[in-house]
């Protein structure tokens, strides 16, 4: 399987983006109008989910730019995400190169392991990878980054950042789940392409998003069930 996809975005994109993107969120929610709720289909693994989207009423009103409607802001469990047209990477980025931390020192960094690993997958390497943004407060752009591998070279990424980042989407398809019929997180499929800066729904690749104990925490891979069950157990 053609994993690409999931190292393809190593780059943050600069900080006047970043706090433009913040505050755009911080406007439309002081702007919302009423939030319709739109139901989606079940998933194949028996969730149901409903997906409410915050739009200015402006747009809402006016049916010539309704049509042409960009972004959407929505939060779920407190995470953030815009879903846009625009490829975060269109701006000016930054590069980011990795350090190798070993995996012992994860928990003490921060760094909390699901307790539930997929039969057959274990950790790619005894380390994980945290990525230092400069210039950034607080280290609030950073993150980290654990890969586990299974058969077929089937990989399974997670991401742990900072919960006040934005996570921009191409895809109106992110769905509302509950993690242990409790907790909410966000599932969509697909990503960006970083040579047509387009989002490309057919990459087969899902993330599942939310937020524990004010971090953001993603995990990526083919299964969603799989992702499910180690967002999980995270949870006591």
């Amino acid at each position: 399987m053609n994993d690409n996809f999931m190292y393809s975005l190593r780059q943050h994109p600069d900080k006047n983006f970043s706090t433009q993107l913040k505050n755009r969120l911080d406007e439309r929610t002081l702007k919302q109008a009423p939030k319709p709720a739109l139901r989606r289909a079940r998933l194949a693994f028996g969730f149901s989910v409903v997906l409410v989207i915050t739009v200015i009423s402006m747009v809402l009103a006016v049916p010539s730019v309704r049509a042409k409607l960009q972004d959407l802001v929505i939060n779920i469990g407190g995470q953030g995400f815009l879903v846009s047209n625009e490829h975060p990477l269109i701006h000016q980025a930054t590069t980011v190169q990795p350090v190798a931390i070993p995996i012992e020192q994860a928990a003490e960094n921060g760094v909390i392991l699901p307790t539930y690993i997929p039969e057959g997958f274990s950790l790619e390497q005894d380390q994980y990878l945290f990525y230092h943004v400069e210039d950034s407060p607080e280290g609030k752009g950073d993150w980290a980054e654990v890969t586990w591998v299974g058969p077929d070279y089937e990989k399974i990424a997670m991401i742990v950042s900072d919960s006040e980042n934005i996570k921009v989407v191409g895809t109106e398809s992110l769905e509302e789940i509950s993690l242990k019929g409790i907790y909410p997180a966000g599932l969509y499929k697909g990503g960006w392409d970083n040579n047509s800066f387009a989002w490309n729904p057919t990459i087969p690749f899902y993330s599942l998003v939310f937020v524990k104990d004010g971090k953001s925490i993603s995990f990526i891979g083919a299964d969603p069930q799989k992702l499910i069950l180690m967002a999980e157990s995270l949870y006591p």
